[in-house]
């Protein structure tokens, strides 16, 4: 560690050489003159919003806790008009867990509240508190850690980087009374991160080095019980792009990375290499398990015509601890083409490709598959608007079927838990079609949305195959001068997830109306019909009533008030009464203030 910490400060003292040492500008004296330094002060702006909501439910135990709140905010400070310090937080009662989508044994707890200081002067970014950076998609991207980063990019520069450090994971103990809502238990985890690169217009290269462990005196005893493991992650990747002629664009990355499972482990008796032991801040054990991934694209840019060849590979189990969820044991090579034809009324986008599992061929069994992407937008005129994409690649998707937005009363409901699932094929149309007018008074529309997926999820080792047809045929009527709009739809859905098919539709009206200059207010209900097919003791039909009401105001020009209402109404006809008749009603009491305040003036 101390050879990695000697790393790190030679890095960021290239950093401020190259921003400050080579070719300085010159600065005239008279700007330093303390006068002249003040007469800027210090400014504060920014933004501040809360919101309350109260929530009761009847005929089914509540799903939230009555009362809610979530403070944000986002300011800046403007120091002398030489440094600036964007300030951004969030404090609620709520906590966020969840878990990978694929297999439940990798699971995650991050606090909700947060506070982040980000200044940034020459080139420089420090970020301070809650911080999340983005290395790479096979290093560090995106992970939630306390602690702080640094960032330096000027533009005028070749060279740039990046180092983070600070606590990914909290240390949480043990609920032995069942009273902590969302308890996982977990260790303290540590991480520490370099990115340095240099860039020569489209020429690029950069090294990414990162380490994180657990820390298992965080807790007073282990975690053995839940199968919870301390474990230390090194990783590190090489990318770089080159334009090999003009237009012609090669990119690649490359990254190793060593996991220990349990660093209680004895360490390996087999002989490691400095790969193996990242230049020695890695020391390999018995449970070490090293793995790599790779990215290459050749990539050709016209001005109306793109094209490119991709090819990667994922060993298995590959993985870091500076990233949540990975896809990996994939290899895949693929074709992209995007152009425009019809003098751009027509864009096509398409990929195609290949994709198999076991690269190391340790299974029985492979699966392959081609895998594809078409995105076409035709707009022939003014009143026709075409759009139509269809995949079967394999990613992470929020599928929300239509009972579970009926359902979603209050906007934390999906910050308990994120329902990922894995979708194989999806195909999305929109077509929409404006009345012809010869007044911008009244306009009308017509709109048709249908959304088809066929997905194999995944969980463990268990396989379901969940199916989901939405369709929806919508007709708007907007009266601009009256600030009136009128919306009127019928919907219709049907899903088949974990083996259980369900049916759903019904109309759906919203009515949004400008009250004077400052104030509007919208007013929206559905009524649905469902069923679900099964054995006459598994067999329901329900009816589900969601009416919502809101309310907007603008109190003052810095102060805007808002207040929403949503009552949710189902009622479930079964003989085995497995999901039982309910109502739900959110109160939400919301507010925001903008402000642009001078903190300190010089005198004059």
């Amino acid at each position: 560690m101390q050879t990695f910490t000697k790393l790190l400060l030679l890095a960021l003292f290239v950093g401020i050489y190259e921003g400050w040492g080579q070719n300085p500008t010159p600065v005239p004296m008279q700007s330093l003159a303390p006068k002249n330094l003040l007469q800027k002060g210090v400014s504060l702006t920014g933004m501040l919003a809360g919101n309350h909501v109260y929530y009761t439910a009847d005929g089914i135990p509540n799903r939230t806790v009555p009362f809610n709140v979530l403070y944000t905010g986002n300011l800046s400070v403007d120091i002398l008009g030489k440094i600036k310090m964007p300030i951004s937080f969030s404090f609620s009662n709520q906590t966020v867990q969840f878990a990978h989508p694929f297999d439940r044994t990798y699971q995650f707890r991050q606090p909700f509240n947060r506070l982040l200081l980000k200044p940034t002067y020459k080139g420089f970014t420090l970020q301070v508190g809650t911080c999340a950076m983005q290395f790479s998609p096979y290093t560090v991207a995106g992970h939630r850690y306390d602690g702080i980063g640094l960032e330096y990019k000027n533009p005028k520069k070749p060279f740039y980087a990046s180092v983070m450090a600070g606590n990914l994971q909290r240390a949480v103990r043990l609920d032995t009374s069942y009273q902590t809502f969302n308890n996982r238990p977990s260790y303290k985890r540590s991480g520490l991160g370099l990115m340095a690169g240099y860039k020569k217009k489209e020429d690029r290269a950069e090294l990414i080095f990162f380490t994180a462990a657990d820390r298992l005196t965080s807790l007073p005893y282990t975690l053995d019980e839940l199968n919870i493991l301390p474990q230390q992650n090194a990783v590190v990747a090489l990318k770089g792009s080159k334009l090999v002629v003009k237009k012609l664009l090669l990119s690649a990355e490359i990254a190793f990375s060593g996991i220990t499972n349990d660093l209680r482990a004895p360490e390996t008796t087999r002989s490691t290499n400095i790969i193996q032991t990242f230049l020695g801040t890695f020391s390999p054990k018995t449970s070490t398990d090293f793995r790599k991934a790779f990215k290459t694209e050749l990539l050709y840019r016209g001005k109306k015509f793109n094209t490119g060849l991709q090819y990667s590979r994922v060993d298995p189990n590959y993985r870091t601890l500076g990233a949540y969820f990975f896809v990996n044991d994939l290899e895949t090579i693929e074709g992209k083409i995007a152009t425009q034809l019809w003098d751009g009324k027509l864009s096509v986008g398409a990929n195609l490709g290949i994709q198999h599992d076991n690269v190391e061929r340790q299974k029985l069994k492979t699966n392959q598959r081609t895998v594809g992407m078409l995105n076409l937008q035709l707009t022939p005129n003014q009143q026709w608007n075409v759009m139509l994409n269809y995949s079967n690649f394999s990613n992470y998707s929020n599928i929300i079927p239509a009972y579970a937005y009926l359902t979603r009363v209050t906007p934390y409901n999906a910050l308990d838990t994120l329902n990922f699932r894995q979708i194989n094929q999806n195909l999305m149309a929109m077509v929409t079609f404006n009345f012809p007018t010869t007044s911008q008074e009244l306009l009308q529309s017509i709109v048709f949305n249908g959304i088809f997926q066929k997905g194999d999820d995944q969980l463990g080792n268990a396989a379901t195959q969940n199916n989901l047809s939405n369709v929806s045929l919508d007709y708007s009527l907007n009266h601009t001068t009256k600030k009136l709009m009128l919306t009127t739809s019928f919907n219709f859905s049907q899903s088949h997830f974990n083996n259980l098919p369900n049916t759903q539709w019904g109309p759906a009206l919203s009515l949004h109306k400008g009250l004077g200059k400052k104030w509007r207010t919208n007013l929206s209900s559905l009524y649905t019909w469902g069923k679900t097919p099964a054995t006459d003791a598994l067999a329901s039909r329900e009816r589900t009533i969601n009416a919502r009401w809101g309310l907007t105001g603008q109190v003052s020009s810095q102060f805007n008030l808002m207040l929403n209402l949503i009552y949710l109404d189902r009622k479930v006809n079964s003989v085995a009464r497995a999901a039982p008749s309910f109502r739900e009603f959110t109160a939400t009491l919301g507010f925001s203030y903008q402000f642009n305040a001078k903190l300190w003036a010089p005198k004059k």
